[in-house]
């Protein structure tokens, strides 16, 4: 019995060791972590002056960067995915592409300063092995502890057959999905689904400790002459309600900081009916709402007095 479950569970691991030397399967490929190659291309390219977001799917679902551009005269990177990434890989992913000029605005969820959620889920696995083939000491101890139960899960999907299959090119969850800018923008003009909203951020505990990562990554940006920007996701106004005291906590703890914020919560409340699929996710009124209030409120930092009276106005309806 002791030599079968030996065998047995041999054989599993050398399973998984041929699964994740195999090529990532087409529709991997062409998931939405792949809008990663895309967007790291952008970082390197796109000519300053430079505007780059960072956050999760608040905003990727949730930013017009045109307007962004036409506003505040900046040429916009929308470097922004999924939150399952998690904060600290953002930051990380981001920080060798700024450079000296650039404007970076970071647009965390509140989810990333509770429990171990910032150090990144199981998405995170298939970005740093598929997208940016990173080894497996490129990656910490922390961000290893929250993706290992998924090894498996990600292993195996190499021997499924449905895995090579091409997703359809309007799927809201695939690289297709974003345009030239970074933003995912093939929804803006769907109908509202019905989700369900958030009941509370976490059942875990705040981390501090995520603030440490904060201050190394504005200590980078400043080190390079650029200059970075804290900014509060558009939240659905129902699981704003009802995760208020979760989110003015992390407020008080951006306080801290020392980083520059841009708004409150308050300000970034988005009416229930401009929501498309999830909390964080707007269709084209609550994007363009969005991006406007994001527009008053860096402004002031970025254009001359006078400049930045007048852009305003010129897009106030």
């Amino acid at each position: 019995m002791l030599i079968k479950t030996f065998g047995f569970g041999l054989g599993f691991l050398l399973l998984l060791l041929v699964g994740m030397m195999l090529p990532t399967p087409p529709r991997i490929q062409d998931s939405m972590v792949f809008a990663k190659v895309q967007k790291d291309s952008l970082l390197e390219h796109v000519p300053g002056p430079r505007l780059i977001i960072v956050g999760g799917s608040n905003a990727s679902y949730g930013i017009d960067s045109r307007m962004l551009q036409e506003g505040l005269g900046l040429n916009p990177v929308n470097t922004a995915v999924t939150y399952e990434l998690g904060l600290v890989y953002m930051m990380e992913s981001v920080a060798p592409y700024v450079r000296e000029g650039d404007v970076v605005v970071l647009s965390p969820e509140y989810q990333h300063f509770y429990g171990n959620f910032a150090y990144g889920q199981k998405f995170l696995l298939y970005s740093a092995m598929d997208v940016d083939h990173l080894s497996p000491w490129d990656l910490s101890w922390e961000q290893w502890r929250n993706i290992y139960s998924s090894v498996p899960r990600y292993a195996l999907s190499r021997f499924l057959p449905t895995e090579y299959r091409r997703r359809n090119m309007d799927d809201i969850v695939s690289r297709h999905a974003f345009n030239t800018y970074g933003d995912v923008d093939v929804h803006w003009d769907r109908e509202p689904q019905h989700f369900a909203p958030f009941r509370q951020i976490s059942r875990e505990e705040m981390n501090r400790s995520v603030v440490k990562d904060l201050q190394a990554f504005a200590k980078h940006v400043e080190s390079v002459g650029a200059h970075l920007y804290l900014t509060y996701p558009g939240t659905e106004e129902r699981s704003f309600n009802n995760c208020r005291a979760e989110i003015m906590a992390v407020a008080d703890l951006l306080e801290g900081t020392g980083i520059p914020i841009l708004g409150t919560p308050e300000r970034y409340i988005m009416p229930d009916s401009v929501m498309f699929n999830f909390p964080y996710h707007m269709v084209r009124p609550g994007v363009e709402l969005r991006t406007q209030r994001l527009i008053e409120d860096l402004s002031p930092y970025v254009l001359p007095t006078s400049d930045s009276s007048a852009r305003v106005a010129a897009h106030n309806p």
